[in-house]
Order: structure tokens, then sequence, then C-alpha cells
């Protein structure tokens, strides 16, 4: 009886003093302050899934707040017979009712809804009223529990049995499988294109233009863990496009196993002799698994992983931050340390809502002690901000190993809007406790240490072109909106303000920012002109490089030669130039400006190696090596502080804004907003994708037209743009001015590229070096036929022909 009352003492002093271990360590976390420690939640919405005839696609997670109609076109979903197969994933939520409403394409407009109570697992959805389905539509879909807000979910809709979406389903399953599991393999070698052109070293990413060992996966032989998520993305009259997201185990090197997420993305036509790959592409990243060896003596071993790999680090080397597959990790060299700082994911439970990829980690500072500032843009799959998408901005505390969330800008955007729109910037000065973004052209400062009464607007007004951003060096620039012959900088840490005055008729015209150094042009008011299709323009006639003390660097001047634009990348300034003719401007050779600031060397760079069983793979490598290869693994806490600070911030919808907003849509996700319609073009190329404007009209897909077309149907129409473009006004306000159209520029654009525009009878119109204009209307496999506006004759010459003879091409929407 003493022996076991001798042993309860043991254990309760043992007890006691684990409790006051507890206590002593949440004081010091909690110290100077009201923050709480706490771990992110487990994701607990629901999800839904959809059926069509034969497979279930786009399980899709929930938003807790109603959302822009006109931004929800991540998926769409083909429907059969009027009926629309519903399959709803409850996890540990109690369904009461599901309400389900459908839009017009532009959101403006409910056309039907209906309401279930106590819904099943499946439910059948009538959509079979007249007309309901004959052009695409938007389905928003409410699940109700016992909590007070409804869950919402959306997706696109079409008319399955007016197109091939079944079938080119199916295909992209059969190539999916005979890829992965190497049987069948000539579904895989009738289809792919292999170019020797291409680099075959790597598994990262892979298209048809791959070798058929690459799309097959070598010699990893790939075995799915889990099931796969086949996402809907487009349904076209001629091809539908499919995302396949998944996770492989493969054997390993330095691990017995590699785990991997992938996309396998493949846009699809079908015809009744079978279905074509029309485009191809796969990626696929190996989760940093740190109880497996993840260390040599060169440095950190990242596996196959794509190229750009975020990471920041300090000058000494000593402290590190990198993001892979979705996880922030920060690796302490000196300390042997190494903590998973941030990650929806789960390391040891997978679950499909917390892997859900629609977001991007952008990391933004670090300081000396390896403190780092990071952003979570986009959906929030579990958290305090569960399904609700915007910016989470997150402070890692090396010393505290914590991670506090500083702000959180909700918005009712899709994923994709939000990363672009914020990518702008976003500055967290840990100083301060000041955060700094831009939104909708306005800079704010959201002072961390008041009440949401502290946000206020520094500067509105801003637009594209008037101000460039350096968050490395804590600097924005920009136009005085109220005086446009002053131009600020602001440092964003300390607050100081630099003014700069212009003399007389000129401004200045802030260009970017190369290292610490800031590149500035020089323009005159009496030089401001049009270009000879109309467009207003500001030549600038000096471009300077000066450093953080305002000492001029270097300086770029010719005589009779403007600057329009200047791209910066690295140390290399690329100048757009003009010369002045008859009154306007027309664009001749690029020019370079290069920067030869020494730069400190890197203790850190990313560097590649390969083996013969994995290929390429990537190290971020340390100059001085890492003796110690077993690092301590960290896991910070998370700490919050009462009820966190929320802000949002009014979306700007102005006429002007949606008339030149150009959206590029590839892979099935948005890749990026363009204010020029051939810019547009031209990057939606590089992914057979499609572009769309503000009003979610098409103006561009890859490949969704006739061989053979001309426009028939409008000959009022061409005759009427011949009448406008014969007129002295410039060619694009006399487009803009035929009644029901708006004009657009498609320069960069070739003409192979807007055939798509003619067959849907768009005619596109060819402004020539001797400034003659071509309204081209029909088209073969080789040939165009236009209308030469000078003398209303009609000609044909091949398409290249065109291209060689054009220095712009215009159309109308």
């Amino acid at each position: 009886m003493k022996n076991v009352k001798k042993k309860l003492i043991n254990g309760g002093i043992i007890m006691a003093t684990f409790i006051l271990a507890v206590i002593v360590f949440s004081a010091i976390i909690n110290r100077g302050s009201d923050k709480q420690v706490s771990d992110m939640s487990e994701p607990s919405l629901p999800q839904i899934a959809f059926a069509t005839k034969e497979y279930q696609v786009n399980q899709i997670s929930g938003y807790t707040k109603a959302m822009d109609l006109q931004a929800m076109r991540d998926v769409m979903t083909p429907v059969y017979a009027g009926k629309l197969r519903v399959k709803l994933l409850p996890y540990e939520n109690t369904l009461t009712k599901l309400k389900y409403s459908i839009y017009t394409r532009n959101g403006e407009e409910e056309l039907e809804s209906a309401e279930i109570k106590n819904p099943g697992e499946e439910e059948s959805l009538d959509l079979s009223s007249e007309g309901l389905l004959e052009e695409e539509r938007i389905m928003k879909i409410q699940l109700f529990t016992q909590a007070d807000e409804p869950i919402n979910f959306y997706t696109r809709l079409v008319d399955g049995e007016s197109n091939r979406a079944e079938e080119c389903i199916a295909y992209a399953q059969s190539f999916h499988e005979a890829a992965i599991t190497g049987e069948n393999s000539e579904i895989v070698t009738a289809t792919i294109s292999p170019d020797y052109r291409v680099d075959n070293s790597s598994f990262a990413h892979v298209t048809a233009a791959n070798s058929y060992e690459n799309v097959s996966w070598g010699d990893l032989a790939p075995q799915v863990e889990g099931k796969v998520n086949c996402v809907v993305t487009e349904i076209r009259a001629n091809y539908t496009c499919v995302r396949l997201e998944y996770r492989v185990i493969t054997a390993g090197e330095e691990a017995e196993t590699d785990l991997y997420n992938v996309e396998e993305f493949m846009k699809v036509r079908y015809s009744d002799t079978g279905g074509q790959l029309v485009y191809y592409d796969r990626t696929m990243t190996q989760v940093f698994d740190i109880t497996e060896p993840v260390l040599n003596a060169k440095g950190i071993l990242l596996g196959i992983t794509p190229g750009d790999i975020p990471y920041l680090a300090t000058k000494d080397g000593e402290e590190a931050t990198f993001v892979q597959a979705g996880t922030v990790w920060s690796y302490s060299r000196e300390r042997d340390e190494i903590a998973r700082v941030f990650s929806f994911s789960d390391s040891t439970n997978y679950d499909p809502r917390s892997s859900r990829n629609n977001h991007q980690i952008k990391l933004l500072n670090i300081d000396t002690k390896g403190n780092t500032t990071f952003g979570v843009y986009g959906y929030m799959n579990r958290g305090p901000h569960e399904g609700e998408v915007g910016a989470a901005i997150y402070y890692y505390n090396v010393a505290k190993n914590a991670v506090e969330e500083k702000i959180f800008i909700t918005s009712d955007q899709s994923y994709g809007n939000v990363a672009l729109e914020l990518d702008q910037l976003v500055y967290y000065s840990e100083t301060s406790n000041a955060f700094y973004v831009i939104v909708g052209g306005s800079l704010y400062q959201v002072d961390l240490e008041k009440s949401e009464k502290a946000k206020k607007v520094l500067v509105s007004g801003l637009t594209e072109g008037s101000y460039v951003t350096a968050p490395a060096s804590k600097r924005i620039a920009y136009r005085n909106p109220k005086d446009e012959s002053e131009l600020i900088i602001l440092n964003l840490e300390s607050g100081e303000e630099q003014r700069l005055k212009s003399e007389g008729e000129e401004c200045q015209i802030p260009l970017g920012f190369v290292n610490n150094d800031f590149v500035v042009g020089y323009a005159r008011e009496a030089d401001r002109g049009k270009t000879t299709l109309g467009e207003e323009i500001e030549p600038m006639y000096q471009v300077k490089i000066v450093d953080a003390k305002g000492k001029e660097i270097k300086e770029y001047t010719q005589e009779n030669i403007y600057i329009t634009e200047a791209l910066i990348e690295n140390n290399m300034i690329t100048l757009k130039r003009v010369s002045q003719t008859d009154g306007s401007f027309q664009s001749i050779g690029e020019d370079y400006i290069v920067n030869n600031e020494e730069q400190e060397e890197a203790k850190i760079i990313p560097e590649y190696y390969v083996t013969k069983y994995k290929g390429l793979q990537w190290r971020l490598t340390y100059t001085g090596g890492i003796a110690r290869k077993e690092p301590e693994l960290l896991t910070p806490k998370q700490l919050t502080q009462g009820k966190p600070f929320v802000v949002s911030f009014a979306k700007e919808k102005s006429e002007k804004a949606k008339q030149s907003s150009y959206y590029v849509y590839g892979n099935g996700r948005l890749k990026g907003k363009y204010k020029e319609a051939g810019a547009a073009i031209v990057a939606a190329e590089g992914y057979s994708g499609l572009v769309i404007n503000d009003r979610l009209q098409y103006v561009w897909e890859r490949g969704n037209r006739y061989l053979i077309y001309t426009i028939t149907s409008e000959p009022e129409l061409l005759e009427k743009m011949r009448s406008q473009l014969s007129t002295d006004q410039s060619p694009l306000e006399a487009l803009d001015e035929l009644e029901g159209y708006g004009a657009i520029n498609y320069t960069g654009a070739k003409l192979s590229q807007l055939l798509y525009c003619i067959n849907r009878d768009r005619a596109i119109v060819a402004i020539t070096a001797d400034n003659s204009k071509l309204i081209i209307y029909g088209y073969d496999e080789e040939n165009a036929q236009y209308i030469e506006v000078s003398s209303g004759e009609t000609k044909t010459l091949p398409q290249a022909a065109i291209d060689q003879m054009t220095i712009a091409y215009l159309g109308i929407i």
C-alpha cells in the first residue's frame, strides 16, 4: 500500500511539474499581450460533387459568404436529359435543406430556383424547363446545416446533349490510366507529338511534346494514393477541358518512398473517329517529408519540383524560408532546426477539403533573425476563415516558434482574381505593426495597433503605369494624382517620403526598381500625342537610373527617339521605343540598358542535379555546405488575439475598366489580366486557352473554329466598317463608333490566331505599313479574303503575306 501511495505521490509530482511547465511556456508565449495559443482547426464544411452519365466530377468546397457570380467560373458541369445529379458529402454535418438557383451567364438575372428539405446522399435536380439551358448558365447551390448561415457552391452549367463532354471525359480517364500504368500504350503514342528540341530530363512538368518515356512516368512506376478528382473546367461544342488532381507514391532515392501532388490537364476534342488530345500539361511536386533524409552536405533536397522555387534567406545564409508543395518551411543551419510553419494539408491525415489547391503562398519578407512575413491568397481550406476567399498575412516569429495572423482581407471574388489583385503590393511592417496593400487603384494603410477604423487611404486614383512597387526594398513610387508634376517615393518601413518635382511642362514617370536603384522616365507635355491607331501616348524623351539618395547612375537619351515602356528583368532594362512621323508615333526597334551594380554573392541558391531514376531535381544549395543533417523538427503554435483582424475593400467596377481588361484562362485556371486583347491572346496561346473580358464575353479561344469560313450574315456591317474607316478618324475611334460594338486592339497577335474572331462574324482590320486598311472577312487553310478600304476591291492573299505587311490588327466586339 505504501508503494502504491509513493507511486501516486511521484505521479502527482510529475503531473504538477508538467502543468507548471505548460503554464510557464504559455506565459512566455503570451508575455506582454493578450494573445492566445491555438492550433489550426480541422476542416468542417461539407462538399458536393456532380455525376455525369458514368463519372463523378467536380468535387468542390463551399463558401461561407455569397460570392460574385461573375467571378465563379472555376468549374463547368454538363446536364443530361434535364437532370443534374448532385452528390452530397456532409462529413460530420447534418444537412437540413438544399436550395438551388439558376442565373444567366453574367449573373444578373435569376431564371429558376427550388429547394429540397432533408436532402439525401444524392439528389436529382430538375432543370428541364424550356430554354433554361439553351446557353451557358451559372448555378448556385446552398446547403443548410444546423448553423445559421448556408454554405454556398457554384458551377457553370451547359446542356450535355449539345456536345461530346461525356466522351471527352472518358478519353481523358483512359489516357491517364494508360500513361500511369503503361497499359494500352497506343492511346498515349497515338496522340502525343514528341519534339526533339524539348528537354526530357524532368518529370516536374510534362507536355505532349515530351517523349513517351516522360509522359508514361519513366521508371517511377507511380501508385495513385486515394481518389482522383476529375475537374471539368470548360465545355465547348468541339472540345472539353479536364483537370485531374491526385497524389502518387513512388519508390524513393534518399527515402524508401516519395509522395507527390499531381495535376494533369487535358484539352480533348472528340469526333466520330474517336478522341484527340489537343493539349496536355502535367505537373508534379514532391512533398517535403522531414521524417526522411532532406539534407545533405550541399543543401536542402527538394526533389522533383518546378524550378521557380519560392524562398527567402538572410544575407549570412543561416536562416532560410521556402515553400514546397503548399507548405511553408523555415530552416536554421545555425540551430540545426526546421519548422513546419504553415500548411492547410495535414501531414498525417489526408482530407480532400484541406488539400484543395485553390490558393497560393507568397513569401513577403525575412529579417536578419529569420522572422518571416508571408501571405496566403485564395480559398481558405480550414482555420478561422474556412470557406472564405481572401488574403491572410502571417508573421512567423523564430524566437517564439509561433505564427501570428496579422490581418485577413476578405473578398467575394475568385481565388485567381484575388491573387492577381493583391500581387500588385502587399507589405507588412513589423516595426510599426502596419499593413499596406493596393486594391482597386488605392493604396491603403492599416494600423494593426488600433481597430478597423485605423484603415485609411494614403492615395487613390492609382492607374496602371502610374506607380511601381518594390516590396523587397520596401518602396513604392507613384505619380501624385493631384499634381502630375510630382513623383512620390514612399518607404513603407520607415514611412519616409521623397518628393521629386518636375520643372516647367515636364513630368516624371515611374518605371521600376533595379535592386535598390530607381528607374524613372521624363516626358514633356508638348510631346503628348497619338499613335497611328488613335491610342493616346505619353512618350518619354529620357530615362534615368538613380540610387536611393537620388544620385544619377545612368541616363538614356537619343535624338528624335522616344520611350513608351520599360520592361525590367534582373539587371536588364528593355526599352520600347517610337519615332514621330507626320504628327503620329510609330514603333521602332527595342533598345537596352544594363545596370552594372555589383550584387553580393548569395549564400543560398536554387540548383538542379540529375539522377538516372528521378531525373532532374532541385536543391537549395548552401555555398558553405551543411554539416549537421538531422535537424530537429519544430511545430509552431498559432497565436490569436481574440477575434481575427479582418478588413474588406470595395471592388471598383467602372465602365472604363470593364472595357479594357482581358482575362487569360489556361489549364483550367486564371493565368493573367491584360490591358490589350492582343497581348492576352498571345499569352493564352501558350496554354491552348481562352480570353474573356469583364463582360464575360469570349474574346478568343484556341482552336474552336471552322477550318474554312466566310462572313456572309453581316454584309451591312462590313460596309459600315468600310465607311467608318474611310473617314479622317483614327482606326480605333472609327471602329468604336459602330453602333452596338466596341473597338479592340489585337496588335501583337498573328492573323492565324485571329481567325477565331472571323468565325464568330467579327471581321478583322489590318493596318499596313503604308497606312492602308484591310477588312478581313474570310479564310481557308492558307489564304484570307479582305476588302481594301480605299478602293472597295475584294482581294485574296496568303495569311503569312498579310502578316508581313501588317503593323497592327484591330477588331470589334
